[in-house]
Order: structure tokens, then sequence, then C-alpha cells
């Protein structure tokens, strides 16, 4: 089974998991014939799962729906993620691994929601004042014209911001035995190096590529952008499926919910929810 990531990298993060495959982004459905030569180029005959982020550009969903549409629904299964560049790449390992485990599509989709939520995605930024995907109280958007030290964002399991005053690490948990991506575009050695590699410390770290994507979402120049989640993914998988009430589709048999269907009618996660809001003191 191909899992396929949309607009971002598809990197190697799990040991023993099969590497999904990448894809580009979309503007619109005119960009079909361009999806359909990248679709032919490295999806197998089978169903596969595509990832896509939902904070793409506005049409990329109605492009990659004209996609399924095009080369049969039945090949194709649509997952929508929050997660960042990176983080949406941690995913689709994930997905991937699964993918291996269970060689079903509609399945490995359904198990996305919780393999999502053991991802960690932050970062620091050196402004936010151009960050759209997580709120960002008025105080620290005035303080990005002035602050030295940057902010840290982060994304999933919850969205909060906060401006860089010290060495405190990131007020989220993380698992004991990480694997972390780490894509750093003139990021804060400071910080990398006080509090990002102190946290990480015992886990396993590599290195990516900073993408045009990140840039885009993190919505500054300098970033260095982290993805963590557990390095046993078999766990993971395993917990995620064991507390799913699966059935049969009584429209296209595939696997599915009572309540839905990922192959006949692909759904949209929910976001992460939203840190409490924290007085600023500017």
């Amino acid at each position: 089974m191909d899992v396929i990531v949309v607009g971002t990298g598809a990197d190697a993060v799990f040991d023993g998991a099969s590497l999904p495959s990448a894809m580009p982004g979309a503007e619109g459905p005119d960009q079909l014939p361009e999806l359909t030569r990248a679709w032919e180029a490295i999806a197998a005959d089978g169903p596969a799962l595509v990832l896509l982020p939902s904070w793409g550009p506005p049409r990329q969903r109605e492009a990659y729906d004209a996609l399924r549409m095009l080369v049969g629904p039945a090949r194709i299964v649509l997952v929508e993620t929050t997660l960042p560049p990176v983080g949406a790449s941690v995913l689709a390992a994930a997905l991937a691994g699964a993918g291996d485990r269970y060689d079903d599509a509609g399945l490995v989709a359904l198990l996305a929601p919780a393999l999502e939520r053991h991802v960690v995605s932050l970062a620091w930024t050196a402004s936010v004042a151009q960050l759209e995907h997580v709120e960002v109280p008025l105080g620290l958007h005035a303080r990005s014209y002035v602050s030295r030290k940057g902010f840290v964002v982060q994304a999933n399991p919850v969205r909060s911001v906060s401006p860089v005053t010290d060495h405190t690490p990131p007020s989220v948990a993380l698992p004991a035995e990480p694997v972390a991506l780490v894509a750093d575009q003139e990021g804060s050695q400071a910080w990398r190096t006080s509090v990002l590699e102190p946290i990480l410390a015992g886990g396993q770290v590599v290195a990516v590529e900073p993408s045009t994507a990140s840039a885009r979402y993190w919505g500054s120049k300098r970033f260095i952008e982290v993805a963590i989640a557990p390095s046993a993914l078999q766990p993971m998988i395993s917990d995620a499926s064991g507390r799913l009430p699966v059935v049969a589709c009584r429209w296209c048999g595939g696997t599915a919910l009572p309540d839905h269907c990922p192959t006949c009618r692909p759904g949209r996660p929910p976001a992460p929810a939203a840190a409490p809001a924290e007085e600023d003191a500017s």
C-alpha cells in the first residue's frame, strides 16, 4: 500500500518502516495534468492513502478531489491533517508503517487522527508577525518587531505562542525515547543548544532540509521546525487500531467506522486544541 504526502518531505523516520512518497502541492484543478503525471509515476495499482495538509492552497483539496475522480475513487483515500510540514512528514512515515502492517488504505486512514495526536510539532521562529495558522495575541504581534530572542510556537497537540524569555523548555509532554525531525533555517543556536538538544537527549535526531512550505507555514524566513514522536511505532499503531470499532461500509464495502467511511465519504480531522491564553505583559 502506498502512502503519499502532499507538499512536504517524505522522510525516513521509523526504523524498518516503508518510506512514503511525495507529490507536489496544487493551486487548483487547473494543475490536474501535472498531478496526474506525478501520480502515475509513483502510484501502484492498488489503493493509496494521500495525506493532504489542510493549510495548503485554498483550492488544493479541490484539485486532489478531481485527481481522485479521474484515476478512480477506489484508488485514492484522502486524509487531511492540520500538522505543519515537518509534522506531516512524520505522520506520513507513521502511516506508511501502519500500511506495512495492515495493507488496507481505509483502515490506515482511520488510524490517522490517533497517530497524529502522538506527533509534537513546534518551532522557534524569529517573528510571528506573519504567522497565520496559530492564533497570536496582539501584544506578541507588536513584540515581533523588537524581539531579539524570537518565539516558540506549538502547533500540535495544542496550539500556543510564547516569547523566548529564558531557556525554559516547551510546556508539552514529550515521549521518553523520541525520534525527531529538525529543519533549521538560520534558527537561534542559543535556543537549539540550551532548550532543544537537552529535551531530545537520548533520542534519535534526523536533520532534514528546510522547505518553502515551512517558511510559508511559520511566516518567517528564520525558523527551527521540529516534529517529535515516540520512536517505538508499533505500540502506537496497536493502541490506535485496538480502539477502532471498525465495520464494513454498507456503500462501498471498505473498512469504516459506523458513522464514517474514509473511502466513499472522506472526512477531515478536527484542529488541535488551543492552549489556555496567557496574559501578555507587553
